[in-house]
């Protein structure tokens, strides 16, 4: 587990904050694990709730329950379990932490401006945190896509259509946009991935100019270990030896 207050610094420019002032938006709190269940909502009957703060960016600080739908992009909040919610679009939070029930971990999320041609979000939006290194975060996204159903194209007539995940992987620094360096299915067995409905995506270029401090021993840690940086368990096992290998400079 890392801790982000100690990494917040890394957050981009477009904030046009003080380091100290920043310091101060961003500390996310100790959050002791708990859920609960409302029990009705107009997308879910029994969403979930989970036990987080939200910053926004008018710097006020909200702590009580998150509800995060992630496949419709939408944020509700409660102080309390039972009473009425508040929604918020991604584009007034500053950062977000909660506890996933369904996962049993700290999820925090940071908004970052990034580098990425193919995509449709223009301008800040809301990352989730993976990793933080000294001098650089890994930042994720994950986008729906339908699924093709049949040879022909997509079959109208199932009622059961289900959106496929894909995920985007960003590495970024404390002054610039964050930059794209993998794509691909965001499948829990990876041996799916030939029936993904995107291509593995990978940008070594990126990598390398992010872990250019020990990339030679990055490199060789691939080759050894027979590593396809297309997978993403392989590429979070090479961003884990990165920190190891930055961790051993201390």
């Amino acid at each position: 587990m890392f801790d982000i207050s100690i990494h917040l610094l890394l957050a981009p420019n477009f904030l046009k904050r003080p380091a100290k002032e920043f310091s101060v938006l961003l500390v996310l709190l100790f959050i002791v694990p708990g859920t609960t269940s409302a029990q009705h909502d107009s997308l879910t009957l029994k969403p979930t709730w989970n036990s987080g703060i939200l910053i926004l960016k008018d710097h006020s600080t909200l702590k009580g329950f998150i509800h995060h739908d992630e496949k419709f992009r939408l944020i509700k909040f409660r102080a309390q379990v039972d009473d009425i919610e508040s929604s918020f679009a991604e584009g007034r939070i500053l950062s977000m932490e909660y506890y996933d029930n369904n996962t049993s971990k700290n999820r925090k999320f940071l908004t970052w401006e990034v580098k990425d041609e193919g995509s449709t979000i223009q301008g800040p939006a809301l990352y989730e945190v993976v990793m933080v290194m000294k001098r650089f975060a890994v930042l994720s996204r994950k986008f729906g896509v339908i699924p093709n159903t049949q040879k022909g194209g997509m079959n109208v007539n199932n009622s059961k259509i289900e959106y496929d995940k894909i995920e985007k992987i960003f590495l970024a620094d404390e002054d610039t946009p964050a930059e794209l360096v993998w794509l691909g299915p965001s499948l829990k067995n990876e041996t799916r991935m030939a029936v993904s409905p995107v291509k593995p995506f990978f940008t070594g270029d990126v990598l390398k100019k992010y872990t250019a401090l020990h990339w030679r021993e990055v490199k060789s840690f691939v080759s050894k270990n027979r590593l396809d940086l297309k997978r993403k368990t392989d590429l979070v096992k090479t961003l884990t030896y990165y920190h190891q290998l930055e961790s051993a400079d201390d």
